[in-house]
């Protein structure tokens, strides 16, 4: 059964069948907790999770998930064990550099953005917020170095409520 999103609200969802082939669940566990690996399969997953959202992850698109009802778009971070960029991820890597306009350009597009902590894979933590809080507490779409699971800084200033 699906769950009926509720932004600024963090869930809790244990993986609990993922094989590839041979490899060992020590093997995967250490590859999925990499968010260059775990990133493009969590976005599918999470259209799998929460009502009325559909994965647009084929090529190069500029958002992640849809919401079939509104066609507002969302996008989706990984938070790992070196934090959480906020900004495009085409703008992050050996040779691309930060382009603010374009990061600001893109914010207001979304209605949200899923950012789901994989640090404890297969246990996952996600939270939806709205693009508006995001701009606000990170207008430059800086790294997130604290967790914003954890952190009751973090926690107060973006209103999260705990939904474990």
């Amino acid at each position: 059964m699906k769950i009926n999103l509720e932004f600024s609200t963090l869930y809790k969802y244990m993986v609990t069948n993922f094989t590839f082939d041979n490899l060992s669940k020590k093997t995967l566990i250490s590859l999925f907790s990499d968010g260059r690996i775990c990133g493009r399969i969590i976005e599918p997953l999470l259209a799998e999770i929460f009502e009325d959202f559909n994965c647009f992850c084929e090529g190069n698109n500029k958002y992640d998930l849809i919401r079939i009802s509104t066609g507002q778009k969302s996008e989706v971070k990984t938070f790992t064990k070196n934090g959480c960029n906020l900004i495009p991820s085409c703008q992050i890597g050996s040779k691309r550099n930060y382009d603010r306009e374009e990061y600001y350009q893109r914010i207001f597009l979304m209605e949200a953005y899923f950012i789901v902590d994989i640090r404890k894979f297969p246990m996952l933590y996600i939270i939806a917020h709205p693009s508006s809080h995001i701009r606000s507490a990170y207008p430059d779409g800086r790294k997130i170095s604290d967790s914003i699971f954890n952190s009751n800084k973090i926690i107060n200033l973006l209103g999260l409520q705990n939904n474990e």
